[in-house]
């Protein structure tokens, strides 16, 4: 590692981070006009006196140092006087991307500085890894700004190392929670690389995922090369999908291949597919990055994230308290900025009630919506798959790619997923909405919060009104078809490996055992009556808004809440479930966005249902309450 000049080291200073100057390629300007820049830390040294240039020994050295750095192709530092040399700057952007700046048009300076700052304004460092370094001197920053697409990073007038490792932390993690539109759109301009948006998350899941454990199988090297793809083909001016350089992480219940897929449960501990779930190869081939697997309850079962393999996943807002499930992995992964987008799956409630737990944004499309294969079950539609993410218009990108026909599923609906990708914006003066609890019981603060939004609604044109829907049937419904569902799916792990099943996995199935042929047929026929009770229903009202969950998120140590707000006594794992997966029983789409929090900061969600097969308008009446309170951009202290 070469060290800077003794010349600049009067005085004692430690720096004791590891990597704590990373290479920042940026897209910097003001005018919109570079095609790519290479952004390296402007450091300014004083040495007790003014000067104006580095003393003529130095300029010596740091030249045959340059010379010879660049023959050895080993790191560098580089010192000199590069007021606005192009041509350095020129040569380091073809170093790193290939790419001649010299020959783009309309070429702007990269750097301008403050002439009228008395430090000398000299030198420009590049680190490639940089190991702790002993600096004698101070190091002081009199003008940093960085500027993508002209919107202001961050800016420092004046500070010493320590500021600077922080504002550069403050940048990376700001990166990480950008909407994954704004960082589709920067990936398509070159403003940012696909392997600088895998750094920022990267280290964002070193630091944060330790304490919630949200991601339990992390996939960098194979990930880094597929961001290398990504950047060399936008070198080459080929897009590789609508997520193109996107980070993704899978559900740990879709089948990856060739990475490691549990299930959560300890009998498929060191499973690794050969092949990829529809939903996993439809993301793959829109070009996002994937990163990793989320947690799960053991085969998906329950609303609260915890298995034998890989332990608990905490939420981000309370780290004591639960992130939902069953996709509570990617909820929290997502709240985190881990991650810009996550699929998920819903039976009764698994896409919606994270979300809700961790102040993101879920969707369970209508069934047909997001085809899935494999799927022994394939004409079932109580269990769906859809995305996650932070805004509603992200869930709408990644919905994009998910939807459209497929073969291989045989209720897959025929829409063109490109259709979800269009603008969310709508008027929704005179929109009549259905203001409805269900009868059922609902902790105070959910109700509290929840009921605080109806304003909103209102501010946003629509007329809300007090109705209920006839959901007669529906818990009874449910619970059947869901204890069907799991006899039929995990009958070979009953029988050879009950063991190893948890105790409401064995109760479910068994529950599935006694069920009767005629019995299910009764049932479905009452299934029939109540979607057509509903079907009537929303003839008058365009949506239904209600709590996503009953209660808040609860211990992390607690299997499932046995009570709800110390009234009602529930007696299975899913009771406290039931505002989520009575609108499962009937299949309308259903979207949790975030609705506020309680007192103590925790979040609560509305949960925004349309008629049927109206994927679109719930999306748009959820974009219309978010862009009204923007409490997606609340962040957990636990991941700034």
């Amino acid at each position: 590692m070469k060290m800077v000049p003794d010349e600049f080291h009067p005085g004692p200073f430690l720096l004791s981070e590891q990597h704590c100057f990373r290479r920042l390629h940026r897209r910097i300007d003001r005018d919109d006009r570079w095609d790519a820049c290479h952004f390296k830390h402007i450091l300014h040294f004083r040495n007790g006196v003014e000067q104006d240039h580095p003393p003529a020994a130095a300029r010596d050295r740091f030249s045959g140092q340059h010379e010879q750095a660049d023959a050895d192709g080993g790191e560098e530092v580089h010192l000199g006087e590069v007021h606005n040399d192009e041509d350095f700057i020129s040569r380091a952007v073809t170093r790193e991307f290939g790419f001649d700046l010299a020959r783009a048009e309309d070429v702007q300076p990269a750097f301008e500085f403050d002439q009228t700052d008395a430090v000398a304004q000299f030198a420009v460092v590049e680190f490639h890894d940089f190991s702790p370094v002993r600096c004698d001197g101070v190091i002081i920053l009199t003008m940093w700004e960085i500027r993508v697409n002209n919107r202001l990073w961050f800016e420092i007038k004046q500070g010493t190392i320590a500021q600077i490792i922080s504002a550069e932390r403050e940048i990376m993690t700001n990166l990480c929670f950008l909407p994954a539109t704004e960082l589709a759109r920067l990936l398509r301009t070159k403003a940012i690389s696909a392997r600088e948006v895998l750094s920022a998350h990267l280290e964002q899941i070193q630091r944060v995922n330790p304490k919630v454990n949200a991601i339990i199988t992390l996939v960098a090297e194979q990930a880094l090369e597929a961001a290398k793809r990504a950047d060399e083909s936008l070198v080459r001016g080929e897009i590789l999908g609508p997520l193109h350089g996107l980070l993704v992480a899978h559900k740990d219940l879709q089948p990856t291949r060739g990475i490691r897929t549990t299930f959560g449960s300890p009998i498929y501990r060191d499973f690794v597919p050969n092949a990829d779930s529809l939903v996993v190869e439809r993301i793959k081939r829109a070009g996002a990055v994937a990163i990793g697997k989320t947690n799960t309850p053991e085969f998906g079962a329950g609303s609260q994230t915890f298995n034998p393999v890989f332990g608990a996943t905490r939420n981000p807002y309370d780290l004591s308290k639960t992130s939902g499930g069953s996709s509570g992995g990617a909820a929290a992964a997502l709240a985190c900025g881990m991650i810009p987008l996550a699929d998920g799956s819903d039976m009764g409630g698994s896409l919606r009630n994270p979300a809700n737990f961790c102040n993101v944004v879920g969707l369970r499309p209508s069934p047909g919506r997001v085809p899935s294969h494999p799927n022994e079950l394939a004409w079932f539609t109580l269990s769906v798959d859809g995305p996650m993410a932070r805004t509603v218009a992200d869930a709408s990108l990644l919905l994009s790619v998910l939807a459209g026909r497929d073969d291989r599923s045989p209720i897959a609906l025929s829409d063109a997923g490109s259709s979800f990708a269009l603008p969310l914006g709508r008027d929704f003066k005179g929109t009549r909405l259905a203001w409805v609890d269900l009868g059922l019981p609902y902790e105070a603060e959910v109700k509290r919060v929840v009921d605080s939004t109806r304003s909103v609604f209102e501010s946003l044109g629509c007329v809300v009104e007090d109705a209920e829907p006839d959901f007669s049937d529906a818990d009874e419904i449910f619970k059947a078809w869901r204890a069907w569902s799991f006899e039929a799916g995990l009958a070979s792990e009953y029988q050879e490996h009950k063991d190893q099943l948890k105790d409401t996995v064995v109760w479910n199935i068994e529950q599935g055992m006694s069920l009767t042929g005629p019995y299910l047929a009764r049932l479905e026929m009452k299934r029939t009556q109540l979607y057509h009770r509903l079907r009537e229903f929303m003839q008058t009202y365009e949506f239904l808004i209600l709590p996503v969950s009953q209660v808040l998120p609860f211990d992390v140590e607690q299997p499932y809440p046995t009570r709800i707000d110390d009234v009602e006594m529930l007696t299975t794992y899913i009771d406290w479930m039931k505002s989520c997966y009575y609108i499962s029983t009937v299949g309308h789409p259903a979207l949790s966005v975030p609705g506020g929090f309680t007192a103590s900061g925790l979040p609560v969600g509305v949960q925004i249902v349309g008629r049927h097969r109206d994927d679109w308008g719930v999306l748009q009446l959820g974009h219309a309450f978010e862009q009204a309170t923007q409490h997606w951009k609340h962040r957990p202290s636990v991941a700034s």
